[in-house]
């Protein structure tokens, strides 16, 4: 397990996550305990199609909730409504309600987006913060080399996700990946 006992996921990672169809096993690996802010489970949660010319697919967060691999969290104290709209002035609705959660209630957060990063790193230090490449890579032991390159491939055409060249986990990927 990579976590605290609460991890807060962003709309981007819970795409990337579902994109391998294994999401609920990839959750456990993250924390016993995953939510996502109401705002960023708000926000269009879409697939892209495997094939050109097919039609996008809705993320089944029904289904996660229902098996309990993700529970959407929404504002609860005068605290977390001022964290909210502070952090709204420089991120997204989604990533604004996300930090402010983790903040609130001393969970992780798990982002790929650079500027969210940037700024939990800059404004909220203490919240320990999540990679999809992560989470991936922390599941991949012990799995067949096909089934990892497999969910990666998924990742990278259902969800358009990739890690940045910079990123520690990127040589893993691409060699993972078969690229």
């Amino acid at each position: 397990m990579l976590s605290r006992a609460q991890v807060l996921l962003d709309a981007c990672v819970l795409i990337n996550l579902a994109a391998t169809g294994r999401a609920p096993e990839l959750l456990r690996v993250l924390a016993p305990q995953c939510w996502i802010a109401k705002a960023a489970a708000d926000e269009s949660l879409y697939l892209r199609p495997l094939a050109e010319g097919d039609k996008p697919e809705s993320l089944d967060l029904p289904s996660l909730l229902a098996i309990g691999a993700i529970e959407v969290k929404s504002l609860e104290s005068e605290v977390e409504t001022d964290l909210y709209v502070a952090n709204a002035t420089e991120l997204d609705d989604g990533e604004a309600m996300s930090v402010a959660l983790a903040a609130s209630r001393s969970a992780a957060l798990a982002s790929d987006d650079r500027k969210t990063r940037r700024f939990v790193e800059a404004r909220f230090p203490t919240i320990p913060l999540f990679s999809t490449a992560e989470i991936v890579h922390a599941w991949a032991p012990g799995k067949p080399a096909a089934e990892v390159k497999h969910s990666l491939r998924l990742i990278e055409i259902r969800a358009r996700y990739r890690p940045a060249p910079g990123d520690p986990l990127a040589d893993w990927w691409a060699t993972a990946a078969g690229r």
